[in-house]
């Protein structure tokens, strides 16, 4: 059981996972999938949200900062011992395949989130545009080949999930229809998991490459309380589930099958 905890990524050595502890500050934890051993990963006293491992494992990208776009990012390496700070705005951010580039939210000059991409080899170029419209978009995640980007967007009127091709743009496909957030990748990019408007419904898009095309939504499951979930390999879920009949910010983790996380 964790107290006050968000964000949980699971490491692709699909052993440990990461997750933010909420209080005056947040910092960033991570815990032993099998035995539930956890340690602290970082000491930062401030606001840090969103960590997102490297695909190798042995690094953290997270954000660093509150409201207003955020302060910036920062990827720290495994041992804590090396970090280096991204001077962007934004949230979300997350490694491609390669580590080469970072996609993130990002803060256009409208001061609206958008969604980009900044160059680790070359900071100093700033941020790439990728889906930078008058409307919002949130919360980017990249398949695991590092070809489709899905994120919410408000330019139908009301939060949606949506596909783009990484790093061009231009081809959006809306994958929802009845309200979506959160969305995110099974481990093999063969699926798409958002929840819908009625919060507990978790929908799932099936996703076929060259050409990319993605099935209609179908519900996946249906289940009060769960606050964040991963994919593993195999098909499970380990997901961070609200426990009943304690305070609000009392999760667990644990890990079931699509079926067994139904009402």
């Amino acid at each position: 059981e964790i107290e006050n905890a968000g964000d949980l990524i699971v490491a692709p050595n699909g052993r440990d996972a990461a997750y933010v502890v909420a209080g005056q500050t947040s910092e960033i934890w991570i815990v032993d999938l099998e035995s539930g051993q956890r340690r602290r990963f970082t000491y930062d006293e401030q606001q840090l949200r969103s960590p997102s491992w490297s695909p190798d494992g042995e690094r953290l990208v997270y954000t660093v900062g509150g409201g207003g776009g955020g302060l910036h990012q920062e990827i720290r390496s495994l041992d804590g011992r090396s970090a280096i700070a991204i001077d962007v705005r934004g949230f979300s951010p997350q490694f491609t395949p390669d580590e080469r580039f970072l996609l993130l939210e990002f803060w256009d000059e409208a001061n609206e989130p958008s969604i980009g991409y900044v160059d680790l080899e070359d900071l100093e170029k700033g941020v790439t545009p990728i889906v930078d419209t008058r409307f919002a978009e949130n919360s980017p995640r990249l398949s695991p080949d590092g070809q489709i980007i899905v994120y919410e967007s408000l330019a139908s009127g009301r939060r949606e999930v949506y596909a783009t091709t990484f790093p061009e743009g231009g081809t959006e496909w809306q994958l929802s229809s009845d309200g979506g957030s959160a969305p995110t990748f099974s481990t093999d990019g063969s699926e798409i998991y958002f929840r819908n408007s009625s919060f507990p419904v978790k929908m799932v898009v099936d996703v076929s490459y060259d050409p990319i095309r993605f099935s209609a939504a179908r519900t996946l499951f249906q289940r009060n309380n769960i606050g964040w979930m991963n994919a593993t390999e195999d098909g499970e879920f380990w997901v961070l589930e609200g426990v009943a009949g304690t305070s609000a910010g009392s999760y667990e983790v644990w890990l079931g099958w699509a079926d067994t996380l139904a009402p």
